[in-house]
């Protein structure tokens, strides 16, 4: 188990197209079907993607609330009860100037934390995983719906 006590996790993190490094951490019933996320993924372009690969790895993120971090509040016996049922795998990452992530927090900066948000996916599915859930918390929950 992770210290926080999801899952046994693989740290890595995002570089997003402005440079910004998001510190993330991949939670998966089995960690060896997750090769190819590398312990960086590298300036990561936000992208729309329709076509999905239906064979893929199934993932949910989670996205934290203000000035939180990747292990704040509920989010670590989420993680848990998501992978009890349907997807293969959650990702929980760092809001930029948050916890172990670099770059600047603003509180009213939605729009550069919905970027990262889109950046985060398009990342993941350049691995080959299949995000089918997006998941946010308090101004994570924010996030994910201007996400949508």
């Amino acid at each position: 188990k992770h210290p926080d006590g999801a899952p046994t996790a693989k740290q890595f993190v995002v570089v997003v197209d402005d440079g910004v490094s998001l510190a993330a951490s991949l939670h998966a019933k089995d960690l060896a079907r997750f090769e190819a996320v590398s312990s960086a993924i590298k300036s990561v372009q936000p992208e729309v993607c329709f076509d999905v690969d239906t064979a893929a790895p199934r993932c949910a993120v989670l996205c934290h609330g203000l000035l939180g971090r990747r292990s704040s509040a509920f989010l670590p016996q989420l993680c848990t009860r998501l992978l009890e049922g349907t997807v293969d795998a959650v990702v929980r990452y760092d809001s930029r100037g948050n916890g172990d992530s670099t770059g600047q927090a603003s509180i009213a900066g939605y729009h550069r934390d919905v970027r990262d948000l889109a950046c985060v996916v398009a990342g993941l599915r350049a691995c080959g995983l299949r995000v089918e859930a997006v998941v946010g918390h308090s101004r994570g929950a924010n996030v994910v719906l201007l996400h949508a």
